[in-house]
């Protein structure tokens, strides 16, 4: 499984699987780098093997979204491969299209690589970072769903 996280200005990210964490289990602020803080990031699992898709038959590759919790900080030399550094919310069907910003990610990565059952493929949302606070509870809604709950430690 991999997960391709795209920022905002569509570089791709391939952040290492032991680096996702789930939703409801603390998060410990690392002792190592500065200027933690976070953002959130819409996310999509693929549910079929796919090369090449073509945007009519996008809708055949997913069938499940979600939210992601990603920390980051510039002085991290390795921030993709950091354990937890991605919180992963409860996967919800998709109920409709999905917005073109995660489409259009998907059909690049696609051409890139083979995209595989269990995949994640993430866009950041244009929301401004949040600085990462000890102590705070953090909640996360998609289609009025809590998705993603957790504390920060």
């Amino acid at each position: 499984m991999k997960l391709l996280i795209y920022n905002l200005d569509k570089r791709i990210h391939v952040v290492s699987d032991s680096s996702i964490a789930r939703s409801g289990q603390p998060w410990f602020l690392p002792d190592f780098g500065e200027s933690w803080r976070w953002r959130q990031a819409l996310a999509v699992k693929i549910s079929r093997l796919g090369k090449g898709i073509h945007p009519k038959h996008l809708m055949r590759y997913v069938d499940e979204m979600t939210l992601l919790w990603v920390a980051e900080s510039d002085s991290c030399e390795a921030l993709d491969f950091i354990d937890g550094r991605v919180v992963c919310g409860s996967w919800i069907p998709i109920n409709d299209e999905l917005p073109e910003m995660l489409a259009d990610a998907i059909i690049d990565a696609s051409k890139y690589a083979t995209l595989k059952n269990g995949d994640i493929i993430a866009v950041m949302t244009d929301a401004a970072p949040q600085i990462i606070e000890p102590n705070t509870a953090i909640e996360l809604k998609l289609h009025n769903q809590t998705v993603i709950r957790f504390n920060i430690k």
